[in-house]
Formats: structure tokens, C-alpha cells, sequence
């Protein structure tokens, strides 16, 4: 019943990453030779540094042109490649990396939209049930359009935020029939699309939109007493709450800044000698499904879509091989240190990875009509269907914690205030 439920997740997030690889097209660099670098006896990496020829292209050998939209190409285990023969690595250890000071900075707007969000999650006024829907409120609601008792095309939501304004973009009718709706109650409101409507099966017809508003978003504020409150005592202050919560926000902005850059760095420093082609397709359509629905729903086609992103068809493959190139990095390392997992490591990243995907699974899910899990069954299920993952994810945490150790980390102050962060970046 819910088996294709976390293809759907992954194209989500293939999203935020495809769009980080145009958008940060090369996020890590170093200098060619890293001076820093130590002498370790453990250590066999051959003569490979960043002072290397270019990857190899998959010219010749496969390429954009081969993909199969009717193929369903699987995610590649790269556990049961003999991974030398794809990639070698270059210097891995003890190297030194270069922070941008702006990518860790946690603005004042950074900080306001976080409390925002922790309010609008857990504060008992941020969402309003008690009154009906007025002008000027704003409301998360499912709706469902039918048209001679029959949902239409595109006439359906769930968890919509909507804003009842006058100004709203939408038909005529729509935002008014909202207005005295009580939240939890499925209300019908009839109207009419407008006679010039683009969808030409519904310009000028009747239909009934069924409303169901879960809550009016409402605006609480930090306050002391909801700071105790929610902190169970910790915190007293609303300003204690601020300070401590911005030092967090740093901490983990610069953590995750540190491991962009540690594997970036490792990465440009390894030579792929060929890609999996399965591996590779297996990105490639996920971000061509992706960019050919988004490029339909403008009447384009998958190719001028792309150039108004800046890249191209071969632009979308060659980031593709970046990305299994890294994924072949992660296990070299695994291989050339030898590391394994215990247990209890793998069974913390399968908690971890549950708390964070469990109400994005159930969205979807529900969603699709389907039943919502429940936490365990959510756990079952990300343990059988993301098992190669949740491995990779376990041995990076232990690569990366054993690795880093040996680093020297550098923080590049801002030169000055009209320069944008660029992220993490390699050091030399």
C-alpha cells in the first residue's frame, strides 16, 4: 500500500539538491597542494592530489541520450562494487579547510524566522480554533473542487495556507467562501469560474468547493512565561531563550559548514576512472521526471526550462556524476580505513532519520488517500526501504568523526559588507 510513498519523498529532496548544484556549482575548492599536510603510516593514498586531470566523461561510454523514461533504475550499492576500480582517492587526511565567516553568521531575520516557526509549532495561540474564519486571517485548509459532484482536475489541496485578503489570486468567490467557515467543519461553498477561465472545461461552469480549515494561523509572540513553559523551567527569559537558541543555531551552522567542506574537499581530491551507469541514471531521472513536470506546467520543454536555469540537458548529467562521484568517495574512505558499524549505531541513525522524515511520510500519504503511519511502522518501513542509506549515513558520522580530528579549521573573516557567502570552501 505504501511502497511508493518514499520515491516521492526523494524527489523533494532531489529538488533542494539539484538546485544546490547549479546554485553552488563548485561549493569546495582548495589550493593544489596542501602544505599542512602530514605523513601518516596508516596512510596509502597513492600520488593522487588535487594537481590531477580532469574526471573522465562518460563520453563514449554512456551519456544523457541513453536514458530510458520507462526504465525504473534502482539506487546503486556501492557496497558490492569493487570500488578501486571507479575511484581513487587523493589526500584525505590532515588537511586543513577554509570557513567562510558569512555561511556560519546567524542573522537577526535568521533567528526571527526560527522562533517564528517554534512558535507557530507549540505555542497554544498560534493555532486558532475557536472562532470562525474572518477577512485578514490566515488559514491552513484542505479543499476539494467538484463539478457536477465530480472533483476536476487541479481543483484539489491539502494544507494550503491561504491569506483571506482581497488581493489573493484566485477566482473570483474563492477566498469569500472561506470567510465564516468554522474550523473542523467540511463547509460547501458554491461558485463560478470565470467565462475567460484558461482551462477551457471549466470557463463559465458551476462547481462547489468543499472546504475543511484546520486552524487560523495565529501571531503569539516570545514571551517569558511561554519560554518557561516550553523549555520546562530551563529558560525563564524570553532574551536567555534568544541568546541560547542563536549559539545553537552557530554551533550547528558551523558543523554542517565543517562536513560540506571535509567532504567536498576529499572529493575534489579523487579521481573517478569510470561511473556506474546505473548509478548515474538513477539521479538523472529523478531530476529529469522533476524538471520535465515543472517545465510542462509553463507549456516548455525540458531543454528551454533547463537554459533558464543556467544548465542544460548534459549541464543536468554532469552534475549527476558529481553526485555519484561523491557517493563512490564515501565508500573508498570506508574501505581504505576499513570502518564498520555496530548495532546500536546503525539503530541511533534509523531514530534519527525517522524523527526527521515521520511527518513529511505521513504527509504524503495521506495525501495520496492512503493510511498515515504510525512511529514505529514509520521506522519499519524507512528501515527496510532506506537500509542502504541509513548504512551510508551511519559509516559517514564514523568517517567523519575519526577523520576530522586530524583537520586544522580556519574561519576566513568577511572582507567586507557587500560580499554575499559563497559557503564552505576548501583550504589549503
Amino acid at each position: 500500500m505504501k511502497t511508493k510513498t518514499i520515491r516521492l519523498l526523494a524527489l523533494v529532496l532531489a529538488l533542494v539538491m539539484t538546485l544546490c548544484l547549479f546554485a553552488c556549482k563548485d561549493p569546495v575548492k582548495d589550493d593544489p597542494k596542501d602544505e599542512d599536510s602530514k605523513d601518516d603510516p596508516k596512510e596509502d593514498q597513492g600520488t593522487t592530489d588535487t594537481e590531477q586531470t580532469p574526471d573522465p566523461s562518460t563520453d563514449g561510454v554512456f551519456n544523457a541520450k541513453d536514458y530510458d523514461p520507462k526504465k525504473d533504475y534502482q539506487l546503486t550499492k556501492y557496497s558490492e562494487l569493487t570500488i578501486t576500480d571507479y575511484v581513487t582517492l587523493g589526500k584525505y587526511k590532515n588537511l586543513t579547510l577554509t570557513i567562510q565567516e558569512e555561511s556560519i553568521t546567524i542573522t537577526d531575520e535568521l533567528l526571527t524566522n526560527k522562533i517564528n516557526s517554534i512558535l507557530s509549532e507549540h505555542h497554544p495561540d498560534a493555532k486558532i480554533t475557536d472562532r470562525v474564519v474572518a477577512w485578514n486571517d490566515t488559514v491552513i485548509v484542505d479543499y476539494v473542487g467538484k463539478k457536477d459532484g465530480v472533483a476536476f482536475e487541479g481543483g484539489t489541496a491539502t494544507n494550503q495556507t491561504i491569506a483571506v485578503e482581497e488581493k489573493n489570486g484566485y477566482i473570483p468567490g474563492f477566498v469569500e467562501g472561506l470567510v465564516g467557515v468554522t474550523p473542523g467543519v467540511a463547509t460547501d461553498v458554491p461558485m463560478k469560474f470565470p467565462d475567460d477561465y484558461h482551462a477551457k472545461d471549466l470557463a463559465g461552469q458551476e462547481v462547489v468547493f468543499t472546504f475543511t480549515v484546520h486552524y487560523i494561523v495565529g501571531k503569539p509572540e516570545l514571551t517569558d512565561d511561554f519560554v518557561a513553559d516550553y523549555t520546562e523551567g530551563e529558560f525563564t527569559t524570553a532574551q536567555a531563550y534568544k541568546e541560547n537558541l542563536k549559539a545553537e543555531m552557530e554551533k550547528e551552522a558551523y558543523d554542517a559548514a565543517v562536513r560540506m567542506a571535509f567532504w567536498g574537499k576529499i572529493t575534489e581530491n579523487a579521481a573517478a576512472k569510470k561511473y556506474p551507469e546505473d548509478a548515474v541514471m538513477y539521479y538523472y531521472s529523478y531530476y529529469y521526471q522533476m524538471y520535465n513536470y515543472y517545465a510542462s506546467m509553463y507549456g516548455l520543454t525540458i531543454d528551454v526550462y533547463l537554459m533558464y536555469m543556467g544548465s542544460s540537458i548534459d549541464g543536468l548529467f554532469e552534475a549527476c556524476c558529481g553526485v555519484v562521484k561523491e557517493d563512490m568517495v564515501y565508500y573508498a574512505v570506508f574501505a581504505a580505513e576499513n570502518y564498520t558499524y555496530t548495532e546500536e549505531q546503525y539503530n541511533r541513525a534509523l531514530e534519527l532519520y525517522t524523527e526527521t522524515n515521520f511527518e513529511r511520510l505521513n504527509e504524503i500519504t495521506t495525501a495520496a488517500g492512503k493510511e498515515a503511519y504510525t512511529y514505529e511502522e514509520a521506522k519499519e518501513y524507512f528501515n527496510k526501504e532506506e537500509h542502504d542509506l541509513l548504512v551510508l549515513q551511519t559509516l559517514e558520522e564514523i568517517a567523519y568523526n575519526d577523520l576530522i580530528e586530524g583537520y586544522t579549521i580556519v574561519v576566513e573573516p568577511a572582507k567586507d559588507n557587500s560580499q554575499s557567502g559563497s559557503g564552505a570552501t576548501g583550504g589549503q
